[in-house]
């Protein structure tokens, strides 16, 4: 009777097809028969007819879970006892016996990027339901005005990226340590505490960065005596977009801090239920607000309050499922089931409060480990969204308001999209670091490292085939955001370098996640410290010529720069990586001299 217990508690414990179940079923018969698995005393028999029978015991629940995972991953054999040599793994094994460490599959990264999308989609989904409600509702100078606006407070908010990537390796690092160990999620709350409250005061300090300098950023932009800088409208739409928008940032920065820990758990489902719940809450206040002829209250400030109440509205859905008890929960062992169903509900639950948000964290050791991130990540940063400013830069200052429109529709479609391949940066960062690290067998290491690449590289192209095929619907789609055909036409004009743009971008987000994940910073700092140079410098050299009528260009003189600039991160990535490699080669073959 034990024996057929323990054998249905770890099939319904199983998250695989009934067949698997049942031959896991079989496997841990034959275990227990031979002796390989203690039955359960009388004592503890007890215990689990008073708790449910899927939580039980903690200890017990992981080892048999481990043991499971080492069954279900290894290959079926011929022999009774084929599972009892599956522990006896050395260094000398065979590189495809070793089950502890695999590479994950093309199927799998897709699965887990796919869901993912939602931790960058938020921000640029957002605007880009801005851009249409006010395109279609309070007319071209207006939107004109989203374009320095929404470069301002979309690429500022890029300088905190340090805590979304911070976030998602230590708590990846504790949740991972925590399963193995089978302690539960407590270390893992008091870690997402600490980030959580520390995002709060990054927020605040975002956010009066923006309020104090909206009006010399925008100035800034805009320039003066060319172009639209001397347009008081414009000037005006921006700078109260910009101070709307500064009051969320507080909100918006705890969002992509929660965010990034639920895809250290390995939750993909909850940020894009979250964001999907924002994106609605926003669509309706665009739609309340930004008709309104009220200067603070319509037009680009009827956008800005969307947006803003929008992310309070997704941090109150967040923290409420964050603090949320389990109905299940029996004696604080909810942990256990969170770990099993890699869930983030209720993992705050008795461990902090939504008040305990604004009080600044207690914990010096997380915030060392945070800062650690701020340097290399902040200069990656400010490299990237270099190019955004001084595209935008160009456009407001040397086009016109034309132009400035038709910029916005296409940064808003750019970045609403681009982030469907930017999933696989922060899937690659989940599950690279774990191989990284691995201390075993060093050639099986670089067997799984090299099969992750080339898989992940896969799914880069499936990915970038996917956009390309969108993107090649914008001349279809951009009545959508305008009813002005110079706008449209500009638009339009964007298409072909757009599609080079896509057509890369699921390799080059693979590689620099790639990167990351081998915690290789040093180049990816310095790489993008160049282009923090080059690439405004070349794109300023399209104002020069035109300002001295030298030549005539348009909008798609600018992204054909950006066309060029992706497919120089695509050769250098993948160079990168082929480098990497082939460094770790000639490590193993010094090592087994």
């Amino acid at each position: 009777m034990q024996t057929w217990t323990l054998g249905w508690i770890l099939f319904f414990l199983s998250n695989v097809s009934i067949t698997n179940g049942f031959q896991t079923f079989v496997r841990i018969n034959r275990l227990v028969t031979v002796g390989q698995i203690p039955t359960t005393t009388t004592s503890s028999k007890k215990k689990e007819c008073n708790h449910s029978i899927i939580i039980g015991n903690k200890q017990m629940i992981y080892k048999r879970l481990r043991l499971q995972t080492r069954l279900m991953s290894s290959q079926p054999d011929h022999d009774n006892n084929a599972e009892l040599h599956t522990s006896n793994i050395t260094s000398t094994t065979p590189i495809h016996s070793d089950s502890k460490l695999k590479a994950p599959t093309v199927r799998d990264i897709i699965q887990f990027a796919i869901p993912a999308i939602g931790i960058w989609l938020f921000g640029p989904l957002l605007s880009l339901i801005d851009t249409s409600a006010v395109g279609l509702l309070a007319g071209t100078s207006q939107l004109a005005a989203l374009n320095p606006a929404i470069t301002i407070t979309d690429d500022g908010s890029l300088l905190v990226s340090f805590m979304y990537t911070a976030t998602t390796n230590l708590i990846a690092a504790e949740f991972d340590k925590s399963r193995i160990k089978g302690t539960g999620t407590e270390s893992t709350a008091r870690q997402m505490k600490n980030v959580l409250q520390l995002a709060t005061f990054v927020g605040i300090i975002l956010g009066t960065g923006l309020w104090t300098f909206s009006t010399f950023f925008i100035k800034a932009l805009l320039g003066s005596g060319h172009g639209v800088g001397h347009s008081v409208e414009v000037l005006s739409a921006a700078q109260r977009y910009v101070k709307i928008r500064a009051l969320g940032m507080p909100a918006a920065v705890v969002i992509g801090t929660a965010q990034s820990a639920c895809l250290g758990m390995k939750d993909t489902k909850t940020p894009l239920l979250v964001m999907m719940s924002a994106a609605l809450v926003n669509l309706v206040c665009d739609f309340l607000f930004v008709g309104n002829n009220i200067p603070w209250i319509g037009g680009a400030a009827g956008a800005a309050w969307a947006t803003t109440f929008s992310q309070y509205a997704a941090l109150a859905f967040f923290m409420r499922w964050l603090q949320s008890g389990p109905k299940d929960d029996v004696n604080g062992e909810g942990g256990v089931m969170r770990i099993l169903d890699q869930s983030s509900k209720g993992i705050l639950h008795a461990h902090m409060k939504f008040i305990d948000l604004i009080q600044f964290p207690t914990c010096m050791e997380t915030l060392k480990k945070v800062w650690a991130y701020f340097v290399p990540v902040t200069t990656t940063s400010i490299g990237r969204v270099s190019g955004y400013i001084a595209m935008s830069y160009v456009v407001s200052s040397t086009f016109g308001t034309v132009h400035m429109a038709a910029q916005q529709i296409v940064l808003a479609f750019f970045l609403c999209f681009i982030p469907m391949c930017d999933s696989l940066n922060l899937t690659a960062q989940s599950f690279v670091p774990g191989i990284f690290d691995y201390t075993g067998n060093r050639r099986l290491r670089l067997h799984v490292m090299k099969e992750t690449i080339r898989n992940f590289l896969k799914a880069g192209v499936a990915f970038g085939i996917a956009l390309t095929a969108i993107v090649m619907t914008m001349p279809l789609v951009s009545h959508l955001f305008s009813h002005d055909p110079a706008v449209i036409a500009s638009v339009n004009s964007t298409t072909p370098y757009l599609a080079i743009m896509f057509a890369l971008s699921g390799i080059v987000c693979s590689g620099e996640g790639l990167l990351l994940g081998q915690k290789d910073l040093s180049f990816l700092s310095k790489t993008f410290g160049v282009f923090f140079f080059v690439l405004p410098l070349w794109l300023l050299r399209i104002k020069h010529g035109v300002l001295s009528g030298v030549k005539s260009a348009g909008l798609g003189a600018v992204w054909r720069v950006f066309s060029i600039y992706q497919i120089t991160r695509c050769v250098l990535w993948l160079a990168r990586l082929v480098q990497l490699m082939k460094r770790d080669e000639k490590v193993l073959l010094e090592q087994e001299k």
